[in-house]
């Protein structure tokens, strides 16, 4: 069954990236971004889906084009394609870029959830209907209202199938009496504000958020035209109402007007909601005020609801999302909400997010969620849609748009793997197979993110400690109380901490000269640690209690016995409750911090987003620390940041009743050697493992006195070596824009450049980029000397492809080093094949 184009060119067209290599082999047809030993192997019907992706053609001409070619039924061969097209993209040899100008740039589709049956039949369909049409910078993010809870195992294979990012958030409607028209003081529509809540914490300011409800699905082609460009919310006839609440229940109601004027608003409210869309940089503006407003309206629309006394009134959060807008002077376009919310329609355009609302629960004499049909949601309110066999309600189908749902129900099924024994067919070929092929431990690198700690240690506070501390002023114990340094691990107490080994082991710094690795090279860490200190004080980046002081031994936290003499001088402590001290020597400087404090809270991202660790706070650097304060914005942090003493003569240190601190052992005696791929979930969350073009050679060019006396010689030659491909090379300055150095270093295929604080920017790097640092790194270490190793340290974390070239007339402090120009060449033209 072939399934027509749509009459007009709306979707996504996926095309091959630029630059792929493309070599026939008797098992198939081999693609790879250069290394042609590398890549991924596509039988003949996965080549079929590749060869078709022209740039051209949408998606469901593709379809169409392949049923017609090969006969496979309609859910063997939509699961195929569409799996197929997923693995190509992750993997970076397909694109889909978007093909409309007013359309976003990185859409983030938001759903809020409960982890049961009604959800988990609904979710697939939706998540079904969009496999294979998003553009590369959209994507679906869920947050499962659970309270933090560990999701059920349904919902997590869900999740997993569809490759779908997901947070938990809390369960408002189990805290908080909300009436609902269909029964009980509880009000599940706060799971949608409480989704905008927990995802503004997780996207960019620039990022567009669309909240939409679960109990839809897209009708055919995605259609990018109804996209606004910023904030806007769909209008809404309910919204419409003067006064609100008057629907079915007479003249009694809310004037939402008269509302926000008797608040003072000046701004007129607009009606719209239900269907919504807000930037990231909206969300977070003023202490994610915005979102914690829309609560407030819901609460104050469900007491004056109440006051007023309808009977039987419908979702109050539908307009609060325009009410707290309004109220914070967020100016937002008010659109036609046809696209996103169809009530009877018999025909309705592809691109429709159709929404089955209707069903006899709402009211006597309505039809049913399809025009003409007897079908309805609400028979499976308690049991899941996907357990049972589609095939008789596909048949009995009213409309085009009826079966459609019921195809894609009955796909979600054959994906889901949970599908009864008739429809897997014997003889049915599945086909479509992508392989990955000749991947080097680099790549694999991928898979196997480093040592991360997800448990916190099994320590409490102990009230004997407790009850000492209160005996004994805390600034006493601080300034006056002799402690012992703690150097090894093997002097604390088992239960104050855990380990984890490391997964991925270091990779020496590569070179050309072939003396350099038969060298020592510095030892690397074989396990991560989470220290866990009940009843503790973190001074500058170092964490004590009242007996000991843990610096493991390294220099740049006090390493000698009276260490906590460091902190004689202190005049206040001031408290938090559970705390991770997250310090980095000159971390206000963002080589350091980039290089010593990020990969260590790579190491315990995970856990500080679960709800063992929601409640901590982070004691880190902020003020003057322009590089960390953006981090922390991308990350979703930054309502959870305390300002860390910048130095032990800060004059104040942080009191926790449980201070945690996260690093790697055994101690290196190296600052910034850290697991590889330490930094992978904080790649992850700033979106540098999206495939993307990599065409860039960047050169960093470092100021006094890091600078490079020949380069005005060699570079003309770089640029001249690549000036046949399609590298363009450009001279990197760095600077405080991070967004821009980010949105540079993810195009990098290449870094070059000699030590110094650019280097820094690897942290945006995509995995497996090659790095040269120009840095005399064995010929120091042999003779005794700090190597320096920070940047092969953060290249480790981030997974790079590290080199060393080893330059001549070097000094850290002094200007005029001089590379020898044949070496670099040499170099260049082997890591990127030429």
């Amino acid at each position: 069954m072939g399934v027509p184009p749509p009459s007009r060119m709306i979707g996504i067209r996926p095309r091959p990236r630029a630059g792929l290599l493309r070599r026939s082999t008797d098992d198939g047809l081999l693609l790879s971004h250069g290394d042609a030993n590398h890549g991924v192997l596509l039988d003949d019907p996965a080549r079929a889906i590749f060869e078709s992706c022209d740039g051209r053609s949408s998606v469901f001409e593709i379809a169409a084009r392949l049923d017609l070619d090969w006969h496979t039924g309609r859910l063997d061969h939509y699961i195929e394609l569409t799996d197929t097209l997923g693995a190509l993209k992750k993997a970076g040899f397909l694109e889909f870029p978007l093909d409309h100008d007013r359309a976003p740039r990185a859409l983030k589709l938001l759903i809020g959830i409960e982890d049961k049956a009604y959800f988990h039949w609904q979710i697939p369909i939706l998540f079904e209907s969009l496999a294979g049409q998003l553009p590369d910078d959209w994507e679906v993010i869920t947050v499962v209202c659970n309270d933090h809870r560990p999701l059920s195992d349904r919902l997590a294979r869900i999740f997993e199938t569809y490759d779908i990012r997901y947070y938990t958030g809390a369960s408002h409607a189990d805290h908080h009496d909300m009436d609902f028209a269909g029964g009980g003081d509880v009000y599940r529509p706060l799971n949608r504000i409480e989704a905008l809540n927990v995802a503004a914490r997780h996207v960019g300011d620039s990022d567009l958020v669309f909240l939409l409800d679960t109990d839809i699905f897209l009708y055919r082609e995605l259609d990018l035209s109804i996209f606004p460009s910023g904030n806007a919310m769909g209008e809404n006839w309910l919204i419409a109402n003067k006064p609100f609440f008057s629907h079915r229940n007479g003249p009694g109601g809310v004037d939402l007007h008269a509302l926000l004027a008797a608040l003072g608003v000046e701004q007129p409210f607009e009606p719209g909601g239900v269907s919504v869309f807000l930037t990231g940089e909206v969300l977070r503006r003023n202490e994610f005020k915005l979102t914690r407003d829309c609560f407030r309206f819901t609460q104050l629309l469900y007491l004056a609801g109440k006051i007023v006394g309808p009977s039987d009134y419908w979702v109050s959060e539908m307009p609060c999302f325009a009410l707290a807008a309004t109220a914070n002077g967020v100016e937002y376009e008010l659109i036609d909400a046809k696209p996103f919310m169809v009530d009877k329609d018999e025909v309705i355009a592809p691109g429709t997010f159709y929404h089955y609302y209707h069903d006899p629960g709402d009211r006597e004499g309505i039809d049913g969620a399809f025009h003409g049909s007897p079908w309805h949601k609400q028979r499976f309110f308690h049991t899941d849609l996907l357990a049972t066999d589609l095939e008789e309600d596909y048949e009995a189908s009213a409309s085009d748009h009826e079966r459609y749902f019921f195809e894609l129900a009955m796909r979600a099924q054959r994906r889901l793997r949970e599908v009864d024994a008739t429809f897997d067919e014997p003889g049915v070929s599945r086909g479509a197979t992508v392989t990955i092929v000749g991947a080097p431990t680099s790549q694999l690198d991928a898979d196997l993110p480093s040592a991360t700690l997800r448990k916190l240690p099994e320590s409490s506070v102990e009230p004997s400690a407790q009850a000492a501390n209160r005996a004994e002023d805390h600034l006493s114990i601080v300034t006056s109380r002799p402690k012992k340094n703690v150097r090894h691990l093997g002097d604390v107490d088992s239960s104050l901490f855990r380990e984890e080994p490391v997964a991925c082991e270091l990779e020496r710094p590569k070179t050309l000269n072939p003396a350099h690795p038969n060298r020592d090279w510095v030892a690397q860490p074989t396990h991560s640690l989470l220290l866990g200190v009940p009843d503790a004080y973190i001074g500058d980046g170092v964490v004590f209690d009242r007996d000991r002081f843990y610096s493991f031994g390294k220099w740049w936290l006090g390493s000698f016995d009276d260490s906590w003499k460091l902190y004689e001088e202190t005049k206040e402590v001031r408290e938090v409750d559970r705390a991770l001290a997250l310090g980095a020597w000159c971390g206000d400087l963002f080589q350091y911090f980039a290089a010593d404090a990020l990969p260590r809270l790579g190491l315990v991202l995970g856990l500080l987003e679960s709800p063992a660790g929601r409640d901590l706070q982070i004691v880190t650097h902020e003020e003057n620390a322009s590089a960390a304060a953006w981090f922390w914005n991308k990350l979703g942090l930054r309502d959870r940041i305390v300002q860390k003493p910048t130095s032990s003569r800060s004059g104040f240190v942080i009191h926790a009743n449980q201070a945690f601190c996260a690093d790697s052992i055994p101690n290196p005696g190296f600052l910034g050697v850290h697991p590889r791929n330490s930094l992978r979930p904080i790649q992850e969350r700033l979106g540098l493992l999206e495939p993307i073009e990599r065409d860039l050679v960047l050169y960093l060019d470092e100021n006094f006195p890091h600078t490079v006396a020949n380069a005005p010689s060699f570079l003309p030659k770089i640029e001249e070596l690549l000036r046949p491909t399609d590298y363009e090379v450009q001279r990197f300055r760095g600077g405080d824009d991070f967004d821009a150095n980010m949105e540079a270093m993810r195009r990098a295929r290449l870094v070059i450049g000699p030590h110094g604080p650019m280097l820094a920017n690897l942290v945006f790097a995509q995995p497996q980029t090659h790095v040269i640092e120009f840095l005399p790194s064995y010929r120091l270490f042999r003779d005794g000397l700090d190597p320096r190793p920070l940047y092969w340290g953060l290249s480790q974390a981030a997974g790079l492809d590290y080199w060393t070239v080893e330059p001549q007339n070097f000094e850290f402090d002094r200007p005029g080093m001089c590379v020898d120009e044949d070496e670099v060449l040499t170099l260049i033209r082997q890591l990127l094949d030429l």
